[in-house]
C-alpha cells in the first residue's frame, strides 16, 4: 500500500499490472500497461518473493523507462547471488 500511496503523494497516477505466481508484477502483463504517459516502472518484491526483475528491466529498457525497484517487503533477499534492489535504478525501501 505504501508504494502506490507514494506515487499518489507525488501527484502521479499509479497503473497496476497483474501479478504472476511469484506474487509480484507479471512481466507479460507489464508491456500491455505501458503508454506514452508511463514515467517509471515500480515492481515490488512481495513477501520475500523475488519479482522477475530481469524480464521487467528488459521491458523497461526497450521502452526507455526507468525501473524503481521496491525491496521493502524482501529485505535481505537475493536473486542469482545478487542482493535485491540494485537491478532497478535505484532500489528503494518504501
Amino acid at each position: 500500500m505504501a508504494t502506490w500511496e507514494a506515487i499518489l503523494d507525488s501527484g502521479a497516477i499509479p497503473v497496476f499490472a497483474e501479478i504472476d505466481d511469484t506474487l509480484c508484477m507479471d512481466p507479460k502483463d507489464l508491456s500491455a500497461r505501458i503508454t506514452p504517459r508511463t514515467r517509471a516502472i515500480l515492481p515490488v518484491h512481495m513477501c520475500g518473493a523475488q519479482a522477475r526483475i530481469r524480464e521487467i528491466v528488459e521491458t523497461a529498457d526497450r521502452h526507455k523507462i526507468p525501473v524503481l525497484e521496491d525491496t521493502a517487503q524482501s529485505c535481505g533477499g537475493r536473486l542469482n547471488g545478487k542482493a535485491l534492489g540494485p537491478s532497478g535504478r535505484p532500489g528503494l525501501f518504501l
